[in-house]
């Protein structure tokens, strides 16, 4: 005859048959996924807590807006996948990451002892996203390319958090576009061209340098990315060649 086991080992075992069992129900749930109804509701929370405080420098409001945003850019990337956005709606997602790019003044990356700040990051994920979607109209390429632009131009700051390469790749999804438009590209590399001119025509000065050298930082970025996916844009990566070129 076989020994008899101890109580206190069937309890044992009968609690780890229990575990095992519930752990095998829950790896077999169903996912929960958000109606477009509940999206949207999401959204409009999101966009409201979005612009919260906009304006404000060091100050804690900034992790409110920028992971809002974050949060947003989530959303337009479910969009994609799942359509829940009509056009309105869509528009008032690039209004928004529009104002907040423009409009943030706490351009802080990473805080030490709160963690991350990196609201021009997130708002590029935003663009990024958006500018994939078959909603965005060749006006919003436009401002979208100008409100990228004169974010580097207004920051003060050379960029150090990688927020230049997540604005290269919001730029890289417009870009990419069967019906992207090269004009503000262009329009944009020849001002930049003008303004890398300017800069070394006299006395060097420091401020002067500082938004030339954030935008040619996150056109590098640019490049790589173009050149990595190849794409149709021929005219845009040809006159970024002859910008970086002449800025040598």
């Amino acid at each position: 005859m076989g020994s008899a086991v101890p109580a206190s080992g069937c309890r044992r075992a009968s609690r780890h048959c229990h575990s095992r069992s519930r752990r095998h129900r829950c790896s077999h749930r169903p996912i929960q996924r958000l109606n477009a109804a509940e999206l949207n509701q999401l959204r409009a929370t999101l966009s409201a807590n979005a612009t919260r405080g906009l304006g404000e420098a060091s100050a804690d409001g900034l992790f409110l807006r920028s992971f809002s945003i974050l949060a947003l850019a989530v959303l337009a990337a479910e969009d994609l996948k799942r359509p829940f956005l009509n056009s309105q709606q869509f528009d008032g997602l690039v209004d928004l990451g529009i104002e907040e790019l423009g409009g943030e003044r706490d351009l802080r990356g990473f805080v030490p002892g709160k963690g991350w700040g990196h609201a021009t990051a997130h708002c590029a994920d935003l663009l990024k996203f958006l500018a994939r979607s078959h909603w965005l109209r060749p006006e919003q390429q436009s401002r979208m390319v100008n409100a990228i632009a004169e974010r580097l131009r207004s920051a003060g700051e050379v960029f150090v958090w990688g927020e230049d390469a997540r604005l290269a790749a919001a730029l890289t999804a417009i870009a990419g576009r069967s019906d992207a438009d090269p004009g503000p590209f262009l329009a944009w590399f020849k001002r930049l061209g003008a303004e890398h001119a300017a800069l070394w025509s006299g006395a060097f000065e420091p401020g002067r340098y500082v938004p030339v050298r954030a935008q040619l930082n996150t056109l590098a970025a640019l490049a790589a990315d173009l050149e990595a996916t190849g794409g149709s844009q021929v005219g845009i990566r040809s006159a970024l060649r002859s910008l970086r070129a002449e800025a040598q």
